[in-house]
C-alpha cells in the first residue's frame, strides 16, 4: 500500500483524515452521556480492519484536533496521546482477535477502564494528592464505563467489523 519510501499514498492519507475526523466525531458525541463512550470502540474496530499506521495517524489527527479546537489543556493532551497509544495496542492484537473474539471484549473494557483514569494523569505535574483524589472519585464511573464498553462489544463489534470490511472491500473494487 505505501509506496516503495514508506510514504502513504493520496488513498491512504485520505482514510487517515477521515477516520481522523470520524473518531473526533464519535469523541463528541458520547461526551456529554455519563458513562457511554464510544471512542475505544471505533479505534478497536477500525484497528482490526485498517493498518496500523492509518489508525495511529488517525488517532493522531483526533488528538491534534482536540488541541486545536478545545486548547493546550492537560486532558487534551493526554488524549492525543492515549488515543495513537491504544491505536497501537489494538493493531497488535489483530490476529488474536480473529481466533477469539473475546479478546476484544475484555481489551475494549480494560482500554475503556483506564481511560479516564489515563486523563488524569497529567495532573500529576500540578499536585500528587490531587491527581490521586482525581483517580480515586474517577474510578466508580469507569468501572461502569468498562461495562458499558464492554457490552458495546459483545453486541456491536462482529457486526460492526463486517460491515467495514464490506465498505472497504467495495471500496477497493
Amino acid at each position: 500500500m505505501a509506496t516503495k519510501n514508506g510514504a502513504l499514498t493520496a488513498k491512504e492519507l485520505t482514510r487517515c483524515a477521515m477516520l481522523g475526523a470520524l473518531f473526533y466525531i464519535v469523541f463528541h458525541m458520547f461526551a456529554n452521556i455519563l458513562y457511554v463512550e464510544a471512542i475505544t470502540f471505533s479505534i478497536f474496530v477500525c484497528a482490526q480492519v485498517f493498518s496500523r499506521k492509518e489508525v495511529v495517524m488517525a488517532c493522531a489527527l483526533t488528538g491534534l484536533l482536540q488541541l486545536l479546537f478545545h486548547g493546550f489543556m492537560p486532558w487534551n493532551v493526554a488524549y492525543a496521546l492515549i488515543f495513537p497509544g491504544y491505536a497501537l495496542w489494538f493493531a497488535t492484537l489483530k490476529k488474536a482477535v480473529k481466533k477469539h473474539e473475546w479478546i476484544a471484549w475484555i481489551n475494549g473494557a480494560i482500554a475503556a477502564l483506564f481511560l479516564g483514569q489515563l486523563v488524569d494523569l497529567p495532573f500529576i505535574l500540578f499536585d500528587k494528592k490531587l491527581t490521586i483524589l482525581y483517580i480515586l472519585m474517577g474510578l466508580k464511573t469507569s468501572i461502569i464505563q468498562a461495562g458499558i464498553v464492554f457490552l458495546e462489544f459483545v453486541f456491536l463489534y462482529d457486526p460492526f467489523v463486517r460491515a467495514l470490511k464490506k465498505i472497504v472491500r467495495s471500496g477497493n473494487r
